[in-house]
């Protein structure tokens, strides 16, 4: 059984949104790279490398939270979102990416890796939303 993984790049930055609410933020060193990778979904078997901030989100409603106190603005230099292809219409929230923008870096690097086949509509989910 082999898997395949698709991986979207924005060719655009991302929309800027105003921060709307004040959270407690964990600190982290302003020098250094920061990693941020997001699961989606119980079922990706994935263990970002220990200098990553990871989270894991089994419901919807979630992923605009998930990073609240784990990362301070303006820290993350890569963004990483893995879902499998059948999370995207149950798990993925196109609306909650809006809510990492405060957490990026203006060089930040964001990727999207959408794992077991992809269908088109998947994908373009996911391209309307960065």
């Amino acid at each position: 059984c082999s898997m395949q993984t698709h991986t979207i790049s924005p060719t655009l930055p991302f929309r800027q949104y105003r921060q709307n609410k004040k959270t407690q933020i964990a600190t982290m060193s302003s020098e250094e790279p920061n990693t941020a990778v997001v699961l989606i979904g119980n079922d990706i078997f994935f263990k970002p490398g220990s200098n990553a901030i990871s989270a894991t989100i089994t419901k919807r409603e979630d992923l605009s939270t998930c990073l609240e106190s784990k990362a301070e603005p303006s820290s993350l230099d890569s963004f990483h979102l893995i879902m499998k292809a059948s999370s995207v219409p149950t798990l993925f929230d196109p609306d909650a990416l809006s809510s990492f923008v405060p957490l990026l870096r203006p060089s930040a690097e964001v990727i999207v890796h959408i794992m077991d086949n992809p269908g088109e509509e998947d994908i373009d989910t996911v391209k309307v939303a960065l």
